[in-house]
């Protein structure tokens, strides 16, 4: 429900691009002058309304990470999963071009820290367009290694540039066994103190940052951990 305080932070903007880029995820993209006035950092997500807050005020609200933002262009792009069927699947499968989307203001949760010379980003499949917009940020200069598990390769989709940057693999099952399995096999030995970010599920992260404090011991700067969703992925 929309909380009347907050109507004049409410962004406004149109759909100038939507399509299904894979097998449950869409890509959207919205122009806003709004966004003009965005300080970006990589890591924001953002609220979007599913409908119009003006003309309903019990209109839902559902949280996604930011894929991309061109500030020449004053756009925002979003790659939104339709694992569930819930009612951001109902909206995404619904948008046309020139749509009218309203949006709070994206703020940061899980921002890039800089304060390393390595980095790593494990997640599912569900943290992929979060990873690749961090990857993007994070300074050519520095390490970056990846491991993103799916247990369908018709999830993966490439990055806004039509690139594949990042290294997954296929996972048949998310027992903790084979997801410790999958870790031991891929992960790299870090030379230098690394900033860490885990995405997944809650017990998948409890799991995978228990691993990595015993598998690294000391070589570990800091762990970030988000929980995207709570549930299995679908086939």
């Amino acid at each position: 429900m929309i909380d009347q305080s907050s109507i004049s932070n409410i962004y406004c903007g149109t759909v100038i691009h939507h399509a299904q880029i894979a097998k449950h995820i869409y890509h959207i993209k919205i122009q806003s002058m709004n966004l003009s006035k965005l300080k970006y950092v990589a890591g924001l997500t953002t609220e979007i309304y599913l409908s119009n807050p003006f003309s309903n005020t019990k209109t839902l609200l559902r949280k996604f990470s930011v894929w991309n933002f061109e500030p020449v262009f004053n756009t925002i792009d979003f790659a939104i999963n339709t694992y569930y069927n819930g009612e951001s699947a109902t909206w995404i499968k619904s948008v046309q071009l020139g749509d009218k989307v309203f949006f709070k203001e994206p703020k940061g949760e899980l921002l890039l820290d800089d304060t390393a010379t390595e980095y790593l980003l494990i997640g599912n499949i569900t943290s992929l367009s979060y990873f690749y917009e961090l990857n993007r940020a994070i300074s050519i200069s520095k390490n970056v290694y990846s491991l993103i598990f799916t247990n369908n390769t018709n999830q993966i989709f490439p990055d806004i540039d039509h690139s594949f940057p990042l290294n997954s693999y296929l996972l048949d099952s998310k027992s903790p066994d084979d997801i410790i399995k999958l870790l031991e096999l891929h992960l790299p030995k870090l030379e230098d103190k690394a900033v860490v970010y885990v995405v997944g599920d809650s017990k998948e992260i409890s799991l995978i940052n228990k691993f990595l404090k015993n598998f690294f011991n000391h070589s570990i700067l800091k762990i970030h951990s988000k929980s995207f969703w709570d549930n299995d992925e679908v086939d």
